[in-house]
């Protein structure tokens, strides 16, 4: 019912209804991963809760718990751009790596290719960064005076 309410689908769109469904849904259901998942989005987006990132972590690493793909793949957006806690490049690709391997149709896809562009942009960086030590070699000249 949270779904139906917080986008309209045969009832009108209602986030505060919605946010109590999805809560009734996580109490009632052991923590049920979808309705953590969909509270982890209105928490992060700001959608009938007010934004933070901080409580959209918990949430979503909560539906993490529960091997729930979504939110693993969200688990690796908020470490890739620091939604909640610090960048982590490394993580957010675990991340990702993890919700590909669930095989999830939904979102197993976009998770891939995630982590394939973050592989691809930490090599190049890892490249960029070997060039610019030859050109700059770390040590210092015996001609400098400091």
């Amino acid at each position: 019912l949270g779904l139906v309410h917080e986008y309209g689908h045969g009832a009108e769109a209602d986030l505060q209804e919605a946010v109590k469904w999805y809560r009734q849904a996580v109490e009632e259901g052991d923590g049920y991963a979808p309705a953590l998942y969909n509270l982890g989005l209105m928490q992060a987006y700001g959608r009938g809760l007010n934004q933070d990132f901080s409580r959209a972590l918990l949430l979503f690493q909560e539906a993490s718990s529960k091997n729930y793909a979504p939110a693993m793949y969200y688990m690796g957006i908020m470490s890739l751009y620091g939604h909640g806690l610090p960048v982590d490049y490394q993580m957010a690709l675990l991340w990702f790596d993890k919700s590909a391997g669930m095989e999830d149709p939904t979102i197993s896809g976009r998770a891939a290719e995630a982590a394939a562009e973050v592989r691809a942009s930490l090599k190049l960086a890892e490249e960029q960064n070997a060039r610019l030590m030859e050109t700059y070699p770390v040590g210092l000249s015996e001609d400098v005076t400091y």
